[in-house]
């Protein structure tokens, strides 16, 4: 499936989210699936990181101008999006030294969680990543109610939730009916907001104002009635 970019975030319905949650999580898939069978093949960099192109991987036309690179654990940053040159670029901090590729894909138990979070900002320019936005965010210098509430921060929150979410339902209850009533109790929209601490970042929820906790609520609730329909609520 092909996407196409020119999107944003004021057209933002249910089925457009999930179009770009599961490119990015093929993504995820055939990223992990080539760093279990192919750790060798990573390319070293001079600062201690690795690299491999996308087209070694990812079956998507985008491939052609994207990269990831790995990284030694930097303070509490996991991962961004960046440029060099023509070519996006994921970077991600789980490296646990430099030139080490041990526990390269187990290290950061929540790579799944930032592979998306970043995924859904080059996917979706109505969210394009502003560089700058999480560095100032992380070093201080942007409070969370600016950083959680700007456009595209939020969207990849949201998206980074509903895909943990999603993936919870598809990988473990579904292989589980009755884990599934003691997840999520009566399967009903209260049922499954008294659980959102579960699947999205905890100052993400408490940062929201007004507006943007009234877009997160419109956004479960869709979220939940398609779940609803495919039975796996």
């Amino acid at each position: 499936m092909r996407l196409r970019r020119r999107t944003y975030l004021a057209e933002a319905t249910y089925e457009r989210d999930k179009r770009i949650r599961d490119v990015a999580e093929k993504f995820y898939r055939q990223l992990l699936s080539y760093l279990k069978k192919y750790p060798d093949e990573l390319v070293p960099r001079r600062d201690g990181g690795f690299s491999v192109h996308a087209a070694e991987f990812w079956d998507h036309p985008l491939r052609k101008h994207f990269g990831v690179v790995f990284m030694p654990k930097r303070g509490s940053v996991q991962g961004g999006m960046g440029r060099a040159g023509n070519t996006d670029v994921l970077v991600l901090y789980n490296l646990i030294a430099p030139g080490n590729r041990k526990h390269l894909y187990t290290r950061t138990t929540s790579l799944h969680d930032v592979v998306i979070h970043e995924m859904v900002h080059f996917l979706d320019p109505g969210s394009k990543y502003k560089e700058g936005t999480a560095k100032k965010y992380d070093a201080g210098q942007l409070d969370a109610k600016a950083y959680f509430n700007d456009a595209g921060e939020w969207n990849a929150f949201w998206q980074e939730g509903a895909a943990k979410l999603e993936r919870l339902i598809k990988t473990d209850l579904v292989k589980n009916p009755k884990a599934v009533t003691h997840f999520f109790g009566d399967g009903s929209l209260r049922a499954l907001q008294d659980r959102v601490n579960r699947f999205w970042d905890v100052m993400f929820l408490q940062s929201m104002n007004k507006k943007t906790r009234r877009k997160f609520d419109k956004r479960l609730a869709q979220l939940w009635l398609n779940l609803k329909k495919k039975g796996l609520l």
